[in-house]
């Protein structure tokens, strides 16, 4: 399936808020959405969207309402949104080289995610360092919090 990002590319399009999670015909579709909701860990609304990553593990993904809105603009045109994996990897290292970063494919935005999610949910939600690796971790479809300190160093 796709996982939604709130992470954006160079040349903002809704197909560069999206971090494919596996290269291959797996799809977005309607019944995912699941509506705006508010986050508390971050004190603003969010899009809601059910996910099934690579592995099977299912789970909840949070957007940006932007995101979402556009997201299930397109699907209800559409009915589905699928990702050419090819022209996603050039936008990637694209992005990668305009900001001066080293390129590491799709996992460089769970990266990106972590330490941010991390940041925040600390300073706007008021959780301890522990809380706050646990909970990222398990956002990323993790168990163990000590995965999320891998992606904080």
């Amino acid at each position: 399936m796709l996982s939604i990002k709130t992470q954006k590319l160079h040349d903002n399009r809704l197909s560069d808020s999206i971090d494919y999670i596996r290269i291959d015909d797996t799809n977005s579709k309607v019944e995912q959405l699941q509506g705006i909701e508010y986050d508390s860990l971050e004190a603003m609304q969010k899009g809601r969207i059910f996910d099934i990553e690579k592995g099977g593990k299912p789970g909840i993904l949070l957007v940006s309402v932007n995101t979402y809105k556009q997201l299930k603009a397109h699907l209800l045109k559409h009915d589905v949104f699928c990702i050419d994996a090819n022209k996603y990897r050039i936008a990637l290292k694209k992005a990668a080289q305009i900001t001066n970063q080293d390129y590491q494919g799709s996992h460089g935005l769970r990266w990106n995610f972590a330490r941010e999610r991390f940041s925040k949910i600390q300073v706007i939600g008021g959780l301890t360092y522990d809380q706050a690796l646990q909970q990222v971790s398990w956002e990323m479809k993790h168990e163990r919090a000590s995965i999320t300190e891998h992606y904080l160093r």
